[in-house]
Order: C-alpha cells, then structure tokens, then sequence
C-alpha cells in the first residue's frame, strides 16, 4: 500500500474511538498485517506497536470474509500461547471482535478490532455498524494508495517533463 503509518494514526484514530464506543470496548485497533508482522496502525486504548503475526488473533480474521468474534480468549486453543490474553502481557484479554478490511483487488490484509478484559454480547445492530466502519477504512486505504501512486506518477512525469526541456535546450 505504500502507506506512511505514522501518519495514519492521526488519520484513522477517528475511527477507532468511533469502534470503541459503538461496540462498547476498552480497546480498538486498525492493524495491517503483511507475512511476518501485524502493524498497529491507529489504536484507541492501547498504542500503536507491531507484533509478530503469530502472536496476533487478528490473522485468523483475515482469513474470514465476515466479523470474527471470540468471546473467550483465553479458554480458544489458538489463543491461549498469545501473551496478552494469557495474561502474561499485563493486558488480560477475554472478548475479541475483528472485521477483516477488504480491498479492491479482493483481499483481505487489514483488520478493525475490538478488544475487552470483559465479555461482550454485540447485537447484529452493532456488528452491522462496526462493518461499515471497516468499510470506510478500506475506502480510506485505498484512496489513499491511489494519491501516493497519482503524485509518484506525477513526479515522475515532471521528471521526465525537465529531462525533456533540458535536452531541447541542449
């Protein structure tokens, strides 16, 4: 995607405060998960960090085309060598909701999640709301791609414009 991901924490966090209130939650994140890293891109709750994709509930969601939820986490087989939900990490965790981000080529590499020390009962209401929201992230991203790949194909073309210039000159 080509993205700044410092930047992206001031441009998303909106979101992931919106998620946490919604869904009623201490925490939620937007994390982009490339083969060997998860990168927390904006996080409300807890900051923004990296962890290795093994280490991480959110690469199972995007495995799923639908909202991936696991009421408890420290009891799910998959979960229980995770750090922080077996406590060891300080954080504790229990319910996990994440909501794979889909792009426009089809693929899932980004998840919107929710996290609490406290089960959650969601309503299909909630899930529905939280869904669109990681569908404006994924609109976001992918504006934002086709800016950074329009600017480069700018530079480029003004590059080649000065080239020009200097060799009719010459």
């Amino acid at each position: 995607l080509d993205l700044d991901y410092d930047r992206l924490q001031e441009e998303l966090g909106s979101y992931t405060r919106l998620a946490a209130a919604i869904a009623g939650t201490k925490i939620a994140l937007i994390n982009i998960i490339d083969l060997h890293t998860q990168w927390t891109v904006s996080g409300h709750g807890l900051g923004v960090m990296q962890l290795p994709r093994e280490q991480t509930a959110c690469q199972y969601t995007i495995l799923n085309s639908t909202p991936h939820e696991i009421k408890i986490l420290d009891v799910d087989a998959p979960f229980q060598h995770l750090d922080d939900i077996a406590g060891k990490g300080g954080l504790d965790l229990k319910d996990y909701l994440g909501i794979p981000l889909q792009m426009a080529s089809g693929v899932n590499i980004c998840s919107l999640c929710m996290l609490d020390k406290e089960e959650k009962e969601l309503s299909t209401e909630v899930i529905d709301q939280l869904t669109i929201i990681a569908q404006q992230i994924a609109v976001h991203l992918e504006l934002k791609r086709k800016l950074n790949d329009a600017t480069n194909k700018a530079y480029d073309e003004a590059l080649r414009i000065k080239k020009i210039a200097h060799d009719v000159r010459s």
